[in-house]
């Protein structure tokens, strides 16, 4: 994974695309906080955490129903999700603190107004996850069921 992400840097970099000034641009803090989190997913998958809950996490669902297992996950990763959408998200504690989101909130009318505030992803993405969730919950299993999942 770490030399398919380096090939654009050379490339671009290396054939002019981006100068030196572009490089020094780059919000450092933002990719630090995603590799951390890269870091601390592969410290649990390698220290055999992520299969100790895995396993947990069967013997409690597998007398369930598919519908249930799907109703319980889904709920679980709407609420985490909504509230915690990554690294950091869960560091500085803001709805915009992912880059799309500083860079739909960063943009200005030609008044000086904002076009979105942190309000904003509220009002439409808690609503839009739960019709999510329901749509998620009802085609969802109804395609599994008919995949034989």
């Amino acid at each position: 994974m770490g030399i398919i992400a380096i090939l654009p840097l050379f490339a671009f970099f290396g054939f002019g695309v981006l100068s030196k000034d572009d490089f020094n641009g780059f919000l450092w803090n933002v990719v630090m906080l995603a590799m951390g989190g890269l870091a601390l997913g592969e410290a649990v998958k390698s220290s055999g955490l992520l299969v100790t809950l895995a396993e947990g996490i069967r013997e409690v669902v597998q007398d369930f129903d598919l519908w249930q297992v799907t109703a319980i996950f889904c709920a679980l990763v709407l609420v985490s999700t909504t509230f915690i959408s990554h690294t950091s998200v869960g560091a500085m504690g803001l709805p915009v603190s992912g880059f799309p989101n500083m860079n739909a909130v960063s943009l200005e009318d030609a008044t000086g107004d904002n076009y979105v505030s942190s309000i904003d992803f509220i009002w439409v993405g808690v609503p839009g996850s739960i019709a999510s969730y329901f749509i998620i919950i009802t085609l969802g299993y109804k395609l599994m069921q008919w995949t034989n999942f």
